[in-house]
């Protein structure tokens, strides 16, 4: 269910959390590249959060806080896009962006085709995190 995968995906982004912090110490042991790696994953963790979280907001029908969390991932993916994409990640989340940004677009006057943007953008961040993950 959606409560149910909401509730793993904030376990998941409070043990990265912790790890990060616990990491944070011995940073300068690790390679650059997998500190931008790491960063690049909790951002994706966040949108994806965020997202799902927008798509409960819309089942229990409040369109204002699914605009809010909508607003937040965007900031999020946009962030990831001017600051820390490599040509791979931007293919991941530029797909995502748009879709996130048709979304907020049909809110609150088209609930039904926002959901559906957000369903689209959340497959698509399955895949991107599958794909950084590997």
């Amino acid at each position: 269910s959606l409560q149910g995968d909401l509730s793993n995906l904030q376990g998941d982004i409070t043990n990265l959390n912790t790890q990060l912090e616990e990491t944070q110490g011995t940073l300068a042991d690790f390679p650059a590249a997998e500190i931008v790696q790491m960063r690049q994953t909790l951002a994706l963790f966040r949108i994806w959060e965020l997202t799902s979280r927008a798509r409960l907001r819309l089942v229990e029908g409040n369109a204002g806080l699914a605009e809010t969390d909508l607003e937040l991932a965007l900031e999020v993916a946009n962030e990831i896009l001017t600051n820390d994409a490599d040509e791979e990640l931007s293919t991941f989340v530029q797909p995502v962006q748009e879709r996130l940004a048709l979304a907020a677009f049909n809110l609150p006057d088209d609930p039904v085709t926002a959901a559906r943007d957000l369903e689209t953008a959340w497959e698509a961040l399955d895949e991107a995190l599958v794909h950084l993950l590997e």
